[in-house]
Parts: structure tokens; C-alpha cells; sequence
């Protein structure tokens, strides 16, 4: 059963290094286009958002990749949601998608290291 749940946990994180990846790349195309509309005092702002955010996306999808800091991989997560997607807005729930399979890899992880031989519940 721990072999299932160790090889579920890294296909769980595999996805989520995709997704991520794919989030911080697509969240920086749909940020771009708003820049030029953006009146001068907000031109700053959304152009730190937009360079910014998606970066955090990606910093936590190669946290994810090297199965490290996974924790912090989740906070870069959160920040990233705040990307600025205009139109596209409902785009803003991958990220919350993400956040939530990494808690559930870790979970697993940890319980996994709580309970190494522990197999489930055993029936009498």
C-alpha cells in the first residue's frame, strides 16, 4: 500500500509541476494585453503583476519538479493567483487547483512517514 501511495504522491506532483508550468506561461500571455490599456498610474503595478506573478507559478512548479520546499510551492501558488487575466478571469482557479493537489501530496507524504509499515486499518 505505501508503494501505491508514494508512486500516486509523484504522479500527483509530476502533474502539478505541469500545471504550474503551464499556469506561470499562460498567465504571462493573458497579462501582456492589458498592460497598454492600463491608464499611467496603474501601468506600473500591472506590469509587476504580470512580470511577477507567473514567475511565481513557475518558481513553484521547479520547487515541485525537485521535490523540494513544497510548502513554499504552495505560497508561490497563492501569490500567482492574483496573475491579471482580464477576460479570461475563471483561469484564476487552476492555481487554487494546484494548491490543493500539493497539500494532498504532502499529506500523503507525511503520513506516509508518520506510519511507515502502516498498511490501513486492519480488520479482526
Amino acid at each position: 500500500m505505501n508503494n501505491l501511495n508514494q508512486r500516486w504522491s509523484r504522479r500527483l506532483l509530476g502533474w502539478v509541476w505541469v500545471g504550474a508550468g503551464i499556469w506561470g506561461g499562460l498567465g504571462a500571455v493573458l497579462s501582456w494585453p492589458g498592460i497598454r490599456d492600463a491608464n499611467a498610474g496603474a501601468k506600473r503595478w500591472i506590469l509587476l503583476a504580470s512580470i511577477a506573478l507567473p514567475l511565481c507559478a513557475i518558481g513553484a512548479a521547479l520547487l515541485v519538479k525537485r521535490r523540494a520546499h513544497l510548502g513554499v510551492a504552495g505560497l508561490l501558488l497563492c501569490l500567482s493567483i492574483g496573475t491579471p487575466t482580464y477576460f479570461a478571469w475563471v483561469l484564476n482557479v487552476i492555481p487554487i487547483l494546484l494548491i490543493i493537489a500539493v497539500v494532498i501530496a504532502v499529506r500523503v507524504d507525511q503520513r506516509l512517514k508518520v506510519h511507515p509499515g502502516h498498511e490501513g486499518p486492519s480488520e479482526l
